[in-house]
């Protein structure tokens, strides 16, 4: 049971986010609006979850490169 909540939880995260960035998009278009499609949706949310998994998969010096990158950019950007 605790493997089936992990996926379970897992997938509606990144499902959640998937409609999240549509509608961002969507209201970045103004009056006009846009309406995405179902495979539109869906295909986002398996994108997002290869890119979550391969991101999981990464060594833990990888792992904390990109933090220590990311860390960097973020301070940067909030000083400009």
């Amino acid at each position: 049971m605790n493997v089936l909540g992990n996926i379970a939880g897992a997938a509606s995260t990144e499902f959640g986010l998937s409609e999240m960035i549509w509608s961002a998009y969507s209201a970045s278009r103004g009056e006009e609006g846009y309406e995405p499609t179902s495979g539109q949706i869906v295909g986002l949310f398996v994108g997002l979850l290869c890119i979550h998994g391969l991101l999981n998969s990464l060594k833990t010096k990888q792992l904390a490169f990109m933090t220590q990158y990311f860390a960097f950019s973020a301070y940067t950007n909030s000083q400009g």
